[in-house]
């Protein structure tokens, strides 16, 4: 049986430069990306260097002003004084006494403060009661004071109570009934003071705003505290 033979100059010629290509242009993209790398890491160090060179022409700068701060010229040094004799004591001052406060009376710091909470009184009658005590309504000067009259009242109190700062002379300007000095520490409730119906001239700590500032009708009844020192 005669099998007929293909001839292979019939066949097609496979390219077997294309791999050759191929293998050339992933070089060629090999080189490119090396060559920017190279570039970018060269840039890179141009810029550390530059870096390191400020870093220390600064620490440079620094040290010698520092230097020349506590060393200085040495003609810029003053002339030893003259010693004068010691001077005589003085006499010695009282000692100061301690702090007593009377009964029903509770002392913080450097004061004694008196809560009335079961005999309520108008914002004025208040105030005299306290003048009758030996003290004033009390006078809140920071927020330390303020902290312990609030932490006082949230656990003994049933109501709000009256402090000793008015605006009745003067509208918007509060002054201490005591000296008649002007606040120098507030804690007001939001939106306060805001003399609503025109009517509002005397300070309570509000219970229903956690004790915080508010003004208020003079001429309610409330608890109030007196402070001496």
């Amino acid at each position: 049986m005669n099998e007929r033979v293909e001839n292979v100059y019939d066949q097609p010629m496979k390219d077997h430069n294309a791999s050759n290509n191929d293998y050339s242009t992933l070089t060629e993209a090999w080189n490119s990306k090396h060559g920017e790398l190279y570039k970018a890491s060269m840039k890179r160090d141009r810029l550390m260097i530059f870096l390191i060179v400020m870093q220390l022409i600064c620490l440079s700068v620094a040290v010698a002003s520092i230097v020349m701060y506590f060393s200085g010229p040495i003609w810029n040094k003053g002339v030893v004084g003259i010693k004068e004799p010691m001077g005589d004591k003085g006499p010695l001052g009282d000692k100061g006494k301690p702090l007593s406060c009377l009964n029903g009376w509770v002392q913080f710091m450097s004061s004694c403060y008196y809560f009335q909470f079961n005999n309520k009184k108008t914002w004025g009658a208040a105030k005299d009661d306290c003048h009758t005590k030996g003290g004033f309504l009390v006078k809140i000067d920071n927020a330390v004071e303020n902290w312990f009259l609030k932490t006082y009242l949230k656990t003994e109190s049933p109501d709000s109570a009256w402090i000793g700062d008015t605006d009745s002379q003067r509208e918007s300007s509060f002054v201490w009934e005591s000296d008649n000095s002007p606040l120098t520490y507030t804690d007001w409730a939001p939106g306060e003071p805001n003399n609503e119906f025109n009517n509002e001239d005397c300070l309570q700590l509000r219970k229903r705003v956690d004790y915080k500032w508010n003004d208020y009708p003079c001429t309610y009844s409330r608890s109030y505290i007196c402070e001496k020192q």
